[in-house]
């Protein structure tokens, strides 16, 4: 499992190659207000914007609270945050794409 820490995260609709089948893991921490989590869902009751080669599309999703609260998603759905203010820092924990093709022997190290 890979983890990743930081204070700046995508405004923008992504979608990531992590391990198919596997979850990520998301928490931000400290003194802020914003930055929920915007997940890519057919039935959900919010739209984001995806810009593209053909100039974009809507796509229908939810936000989550992940203020101290951990979240976790299909990060091979679109995802994205919203801004804040304050003093924040987020901490992810996901499984790599590599990770299906790693023997016993890389997984023991």
């Amino acid at each position: 499992m890979q983890r990743a820490c930081g204070q700046r995260l995508s405004q923008e609709p992504l979608s990531e190659r992590t391990c198919p089948g596997t979850l990520n893991h998301a928490l931000a921490l400290g003194d802020y207000t914003g930055e929920r989590v915007w997940i890519e869902d057919d039935d959900g009751d919010s739209t984001a914007w995806l810009a593209d080669k053909k100039g974009g599309r809507e796509l229908r999703g939810r936000w989550l609270d992940m203020h101290d609260k951990p979240v976790s998603f299909d990060a091979r759905r679109y995802h994205k945050v919203e801004p804040h203010e304050g003093s924040m820092w987020a901490r992810a924990a996901y499984v790599p794409q590599a990770d299906a093709r790693a023997t016993e022997q890389h997984r023991r190290r």
